[in-house]
């Protein structure tokens, strides 16, 4: 079993671009074929956090059972989560990069934690390089800047776990690098690729993946959306007249779930957490 964890994603969103040309999205395709479903999970509006959604779904538990409320304190929690508990049952169990998650397996398969979690890797050095990779890459994507040692790191893991067939789409991004969002799309694709190699030769039992990306460029860039109905508008200069950063996320984000459903063996649970929508005024959140 796969989990795949995509978070914040507003599919309703989605699906206006892609019922505006359905061919040219594969993956997306694929993946409104399935069979889904919409959960609630609380009342209250501060206990609604992704990072209060993901621990609900590892822990198994409703906020007022588990009481994380900020990213990291995973690490405060006392009680199982459902890594360890199917290990405890002999199943092998891998993860990258699951959102709020201590690392608390005797045996991973692999285990790359989130970049905000203080947690351990497993000890592969490849591992460890990675959570290295992901831990400097968020951080200085607020900076504009990657770090030496974060370059090595990158093209080491790079060359060893990236797909040949993605690499046009690692080098329109790479050349494209002015448009800030492609760092985090680059890093997500990355990240899948790294996910896809990681669970079909392990020989895993359950494995899930958490991106972040998608949910970045909403962040900054939902106003810049064709598909925007409101009155508000980016200043200017922070994004181009004719770019649609949400648009490049879903063409990237379709080679992603399209190759994992595709390539990766094994039953599939495809969530997200929360979901992002557009505000009809200004909000300043402090």
């Amino acid at each position: 079993l796969n989990l795949i964890e995509l978070n914040e994603i507003n599919f309703d969103l989605v699906r206006k671009y892609i019922n505006q040309n359905p061919g040219a999205f594969p993956g997306f395709n694929r993946l409104f074929k399935m069979k889904a479903f919409q959960t609630f999970a609380e009342d209250e509006y501060d206990h609604i956090e992704p990072w209060v959604h993901w621990v609900s779904v590892h822990t198994e538990r409703c906020f007022d059972e588990h009481q994380v409320f900020r990213l990291g304190d995973i690490v405060e929690f006392d009680g199982e989560q459902i890594f360890e508990k199917l290990e405890n049952l002999g199943l092998k169990v891998g993860c990258v990069s699951p959102m709020n998650a201590e690392n608390r397996l005797k045996r991973p398969a692999f285990f790359i934690p989130d970049p905000w979690t203080n947690t351990s890797s497993d000890s592969s050095k490849m591992s460890i390089w990675i959570h290295k990779l992901l831990r400097q890459a968020v951080n200085d994507n607020a900076e504009e800047k990657l770090k030496p040692v974060t370059l090595i790191y990158l093209l080491t893991a790079f060359l060893r776990f990236s797909k040949l067939k993605n690499w046009p789409i690692y080098i329109s991004l790479f050349l494209n690098r002015k448009k800030k969002w492609n760092k985090a799309l680059f890093l997500d694709l990355f990240l899948s690729d790294v996910f896809i190699n990681l669970a079909s030769k392990r020989d895993v039992d359950f494995s899930t993946l958490f991106l972040n990306g998608f949910a970045h460029v909403q962040h900054h860039y939902f106003l810049a959306s064709k598909y925007y109905a409101g009155s508000l508008v980016n200043p200017h200069g922070y994004v181009g007249i004719e770019d649609d950063p949400i648009l490049d996320a879903i063409r990237v984000y379709d080679k992603i779930i399209g190759q994992i459903l595709m390539d990766l063996d094994g039953h599939k649970i495809i969530a997200t957490a929360l979901r992002q929508v557009a505000v009809g005024e200004q909000k300043i959140y402090y």
